[in-house]
């Protein structure tokens, strides 16, 4: 029967040889051992490497590796919030970012006017500057918004809407106040606005020429 030579080897048992040189009366043998496959047309071929085992995943480097890119992480955003913070909260801001006659607070530019108008027409005006009526929501900004102008009484962006409640031009609720202690801020007709005393303290009126604060974002 012919062989077919794309059969499988058939494995023979391994066969011991020994040779060598004979040095001091002892032989020294060198034993190998050799595959003889018994196949067709695949007799005297040698047999195929073998492959060699995979380490396994030494898991201490994963955690070594996981815990570095952590730190960088950390590091990072560690730089992150203090470039951050150091941009909103610095004095002196950078040139361009708010408009001549303006002033920065934090993330917002303050214009204060130089005349009187009523409580509509000051919004309109900061309307026209693509701005609204400051907005006071923290101590800090409510002692800046005090050191733009002593003299005057300014308008704020806070009204007394239908619901009640003040209420300020973004429709933020009211959080911190600083109501003159003489002033009723609860029986309240709707329509009333608030507004700025020269002493930094608020009241509030439906009428009046007073100057006021306009803010826009950055």
């Amino acid at each position: 029967m012919e062989n077919n030579i794309y059969d499988e080897p058939v494995f023979a048992p391994s066969v011991r040889y020994s040779s060598g040189p004979t040095r001091g009366g002892r032989e020294e043998r060198e034993e190998r051992e050799v595959d003889i496959y018994e196949s067709a047309g695949l007799a005297g071929r040698k047999a195929p490497p073998r492959p060699l085992p995979q380490p396994a995943p030494d898991p201490d480097r994963f955690k070594l590796v996981s815990a570095a890119l952590g730190l960088i992480c950390l590091i990072l955003l560690i730089v992150i919030g203090f470039i951050s913070y150091y941009y909103v909260y610095m004095k002196e801001p950078p040139p361009g970012l708010c408009p001549d006659g303006w002033q920065r607070f934090r993330c917002s530019c303050l214009f204060v006017s130089s005349e009187r108008k009523n409580w509509t027409e000051s919004r309109d005006d900061c309307v026209m500057r693509d701005a609204h009526r400051v907005v006071i929501d923290s101590r800090d900004k409510q002692t800046f918004v005090r050191a733009l102008r002593t003299d005057e009484e300014l308008w704020i962006g806070l009204t007394y809407s239908e619901r009640f409640t003040w209420v300020w031009v973004n429709d933020a609720n009211l959080v911190v106040s600083y109501w003159h202690k003489d002033v009723n801020s609860v029986d309240v007709k709707s329509g009333s606005a608030a507004f700025m005393t020269e002493t930094g303290l608020w009241n509030h009126s439906m009428v009046g020429l007073r100057s006021w604060v306009c803010e826009k974002e950055i």
